[in-house]
This record gives C-alpha cells, structure tokens and sequence, in this order.
C-alpha cells in the first residue's frame, strides 16, 4: 500500500510542476520527447525484473487469462453503458421532440 501513497504523491508533484510551469508562461516545455523512451527503458527493465523470478515465468499463462478476462469485461462494460446512455438520451431527445409539436 505504500508504493501506491508513492505514486500518488509523484503524480501530484508532476501535476504541480505542470501548473507552475503553465503560470509562468515557460517557453513550450514539452515533456513528450522524453515520455516514450522513459517508458521504454522501464518497460526493459520491468522485463528484466520479471524474467529473473521464475514464478512469474511460470505464472505467465495464468496472468494472460487473467489480462484477456479483465479486457473483455472492461469491453462489455463500457459497451453496456454505452448502450444504456444512448437510449437515455434518445429517450429524452423524443420527449423534447414530442413537447414541440405540442
């Protein structure tokens, strides 16, 4: 649970900073030339950390069941409740459809 005060704490940092920069007008600091190889050279060394433990090796087909499972109900989720906001909406656009020809 502490890793996650951690990030939590980093990302309110980075959001700070941000701000900051974003008052004082600095000069167009782009952070995306360096985001893509940060996060490469992390994934490289998460892939590092993960093959040097071999439970996690061996544990590679469960957690790809696992991933494929959460995948598809965060599909069939945001799908659901994409659906139902649609009717909704349609519901109430025929309602404001119906007053007006009243």
């Amino acid at each position: 649970m502490q890793w996650m005060a951690t990030l939590i704490v980093c990302m309110a940092a980075g959001i700070g900073v941000g701000i900051v920069l974003m008052r004082r007008r600095v000069k167009k600091f782009s952070a995306d030339r360096w985001i893509g190889p940060l996060l490469y050279g992390l994934l490289f060394l998460l892939g590092i950390s993960l093959g040097t433990k071999l439970e996690a090796i061996d544990s590679v087909g469960e957690l790809a069941l696992e991933a494929l499972a959460l995948a598809a109900a965060s599909l069939l989720g945001s799908a659901g409740v994409t659906f139902f906001v649609i009717r909704l909406l349609d519901r109430k656009k025929g309602r404001a459809a119906h007053e007006d020809d009243a």
